[in-house]
């Protein structure tokens, strides 16, 4: 019985946070690499296999190779509070839903997904993707003693085409298109008993009802609802043992959902004939679209490439740090990444710290 409350619980939260759609509200790509975010999520100059795609098509070109990937790729998100939260869960025997649900939220859940399959040459690439990340946090108790949520939730869904070609010896210029469905990136604070009345109990009039009616129309989580598009330029001056590139880039043209952005980047790399350290920073929003504070812009990271095996990342994301490791087999990559996020204006306000764990199949 004590399950069956949970299950439900849970799936009134997931149906009602579908309900909502919103775009966009942060300068990062809709869809990011796991490695790419354990070097600080500083990608502009060099990203993971899809994630050029996403991060800069104008990198394309500078593959040294024909094929650069093409396959498919899993992860999973959660904090690291996950399993206290399970251990509590799993200790409170109680029926009283607001009773367990304090319980399980007196510390913030956040879980999420990345999938994708991808194709990508040295000149064009073509992606289809999903994401979700979804976080609940018990903030206080209102004069009825039922918890009130604070639910934040982004849904990204759908597909990106790009192409990468080189305008001189020493730069490239990259296009991408994206369709994509934005159903949610916002947070909400209501009362546990207004989501059970709105939608467990058939109520026609409810905060939950009228949050529904003011977003209705907003987007279609069921097809492709927005096309945008993003123009990458690279700057390149390779040496023997030294490179160096600058990256510049614009997104979100045309977009029905998302501001559009402006990213400048800069990176350089030390390599071997088959190893490499790679030094990035990037500072996004330059036109400052999304009105946030400045270490919500920077993203810096190094990532140490050792032969075709091993890769390691550190970098600070956000002003907190990140870390991660890949390992390359044959046909299979297996990678964990750890950084914090800042879902709060200041440091420190409303951090998660998080744990990607994924694995891709390809060639």
């Amino acid at each position: 019985m004590y399950l069956i409350h949970r299950v439900q619980l849970g799936f009134q939260l997931v149906v009602w946070l579908q309900s909502i759609s919103y775009g966009k509200s942060d300068n990062q790509p809709v869809f990011v690499e796991p490695f790419d975010l354990a070097a600080g999520g500083a990608s502009l100059t060099r990203a993971s296999q899809e994630g050029v795609l996403f991060s800069n098509p104008a990198l394309m070109p500078w593959a040294n190779k024909f094929y650069r990937w093409t396959g498919v790729e899993t992860a999973i998100i959660f904090n690291t509070e996950a399993p206290e939260i399970a251990e509590k869960m799993s200790k409170n025997q109680s029926f009283d839903m607001a009773t367990a649900l304090d319980s399980a939220l007196d510390v913030p859940v956040h879980s999420g997904f990345l999938v994708s399959a991808s194709t990508l040459t040295n000149n064009l690439g073509v992606s289809i993707f999903g994401r979700g990340e979804f976080d609940f946090e018990t903030k206080s108790f209102s004069h009825s003693g039922i918890p009130v949520v604070q639910a934040n939730a982004e849904i990204y869904g759908g597909a990106i085409v790009g192409y990468g070609g080189k305008l001189t010896q020493w730069s490239s210029l990259g296009i991408s298109v994206k369709c994509l469905a934005a159903v949610v990136d916002k947070d909400v604070a209501i009362e546990l008993q207004d989501i059970i009345d709105g939608q467990g109990n058939g109520a026609e009039s409810s905060p939950l009802a009228d949050l529904e009616e003011d977003t209705a129309g907003a987007g279609n989580p069921d097809g492709c609802s927005d096309f945008s598009g993003d123009i990458g330029l690279i700057f390149f001056s390779k040496g023997t043992y030294f490179d160096l590139k600058l990256a510049l880039k614009g997104d979100n043209f045309g977009s029905s959902f998302f501001l559009p952005g402006y990213h400048v980047g800069l990176g350089f790399t030390l390599h071997g004939t088959r190893e490499a350290i790679h030094f990035a920073l990037d500072y996004r929003d330059i036109n400052n679209s999304l009105k946030e504070k400045t270490f919500k812009k920077i993203y810096t990271g190094i990532k140490i490439l050792i032969g075709n095996y091993v890769g390691v990342a550190v970098g600070l994301y956000q002003g907190y740090l990140s870390t991660g490791i890949r390992i390359d087999a044959v046909l299979m990559q297996v990678g964990i990444t750890r950084y914090k996020r800042e879902y709060g204006d200041y440091l420190g306000e409303q951090s998660r710290e998080l744990v990607v764990a994924y694995l891709a199949t390809g060639i």
